[in-house]
């Protein structure tokens, strides 16, 4: 069912500029049509939902390492250099897998 602009108008945030609650407004009128899914601003930075190619895992068991894809889920603040801390921070992220290696690994263990 779609929804209509007066609708989304009734939900706009009170806080936002004519011109940010028109674009806001387009955006949400293109989706799904129009969707821009990466941007080439913040290289530099640590950001929630970046995929990164090489990240360090390590096997507890045995201490080997090795690296992987995968999609940072930390929030950004919580991991920008420019906080001060004594510690590093840590930072969360879930593997980026094939879904099709994942769904074999699943039916190898139902045959099991």
């Amino acid at each position: 069912m779609p929804i209509s602009t007066e609708a989304i108008q009734t939900h706009i945030p009170f806080y936002l500029t004519q011109d940010q609650k028109d674009g806001l407004i387009k955006a949400l009128g293109d989706f799904p049509r129009q969707i821009q899914y990466y941007i080439g601003l913040y290289s530099n930075e640590m950001l929630q939902g970046d995929g990164w190619e090489q990240l360090e895992v390590i096997r507890f068991e045995d201490g080997a390492r090795g690296r992987i894809k995968g999609i940072v889920l930390s929030n950004s603040c919580d991991i920008s250099s420019d906080n001060k801390r004594d510690t590093p921070p840590k930072i969360t992220f879930a593997p980026i897998i094939k879904l099709t290696n994942y769904s074999q690994l699943l039916l190898a263990l139902v045959h099991y």
